[in-house]
């Protein structure tokens, strides 16, 4: 054996890894992987269902939507939070308001605008849109000094921003569309979402994941009688695909796929998570396409062409 020339001791061998132990890592790496894929085909269709769930002549409205996924949302999440959450599971009293206030910002706001834009946009566009918010989360993050700016990333805020443009144009290149509005609306809502991201971060080192979930969810039930006000809160059309697709945005992107995406974190890196982000405005166009019967328009393989390598310039890591 060798002493260390800076200690002069022994140096610390690493511990060999076993066969079997290896084995083990890549069953938990494996599985992580089939997790965030089943999360993002999840995320990829919430556009898809989203518009079938809110049909003129057979769905419910956005709002009424949203109401849905709140109350629902904050039953699960409860339960869960009681069954399965570590650590305390009340919030301090000092953290009540704070926590209040995000719940209204990342739940209630954020899922009103981004159904009301869906509703007035595709699948393709509300997809795209979607990839903006691992952008928007870091602006923010660099901005109350979470992050810092770097030549590299501040590059691809830009690339991405000139690749949201088109989204924002309806097809006679105008600012007053319908659909432009639409897109406008998911912007809001990212926006929001990063925000909310962003600000919740001290509570996340004192509260579980699941404790925290319900607890923005059950905060934000005081926004359901404003929301559901005039409302009517049954599909229009009762029938399988009505409330199918109602129960898929309710369970499928509200809690499967948030239980998935916390699953995989546990076994592989949370920036692996970005890359699969991809997945989603493809499978939201081809879903769109093959089930609503939506064209993929050139504004969106415009879009495509500058969010993608935007979003990688952010996402990444400075050396």
């Amino acid at each position: 054996m060798v002493l260390s020339p800076e200690t002069g001791v022994l140096p610390r061998e690493a511990p060999e890894v076993t066969a079997s132990e290896e084995a083990v890592a890549r069953r938990r790496r494996l599985s992580g992987h089939l997790a965030l894929l089943a999360a993002n085909l999840v995320f990829g269709l919430f556009p898809v269902y989203g518009r079938m769930a809110m049909d003129p002549e057979r769905g419910v409205t956005p709002f009424a939507l949203a109401t849905w996924r709140i109350g629902c949302g904050a039953a699960i999440f409860t339960v869960l939070a009681l069954v399965a959450s570590r650590g305390p599971r009340l919030p301090r009293r000092a953290d009540v308001g704070a926590i209040a206030l995000l719940a209204m910002l990342g739940i209630v706001a954020n899922q009103a605008l981004y159904l009301t834009g869906l509703e007035r946009s595709n699948a393709a566009n509300a997809g795209l849109m979607m990839c903006t918010i691992p952008v928007f989360t870091f602006v923010v993050a660099a901005l109350s000094r979470q992050e810092r700016f770097s030549p590299v990333r501040s590059l691809g805020v830009a690339i991405t921003l000139l690749g949201v443009l088109p989204l924002l144009l309806d097809d006679d290149v105008s600012l007053g569309g319908r659909r432009a509005v639409g897109n406008l609306l998911i912007a809001a809502n990212c926006l929001c979402y990063s925000v909310y991201l962003v600000a919740m971060k001290p509570f996340r080192g004192r509260y579980s994941a699941l404790a925290i979930m319900a607890w923005v969810y059950v905060l934000s039930l005081p926004a359901i009688p404003f929301l559901a006000a005039g409302e009517p809160l049954l599909p229009a059309v009762s029938d399988a695909a009505s409330w199918g697709s109602l129960a898929y945005v309710v369970l499928g992107p509200t809690v499967i796929a948030y239980l998935l995406n916390a699953f995989a974190l546990g076994r592989v890196r949370a920036s692996t998570t970005a890359f699969y982000i991809f997945m989603q405005p493809v499978i939201a166009a081809v879903g769109g396409g093959w089930i609503l019967g939506e064209p993929i328009g050139a504004e969106v393989l415009l879009a495509s062409a500058c969010l993608v390598p935007g979003m990688l310039l952010v996402t990444r890591k400075d050396k």
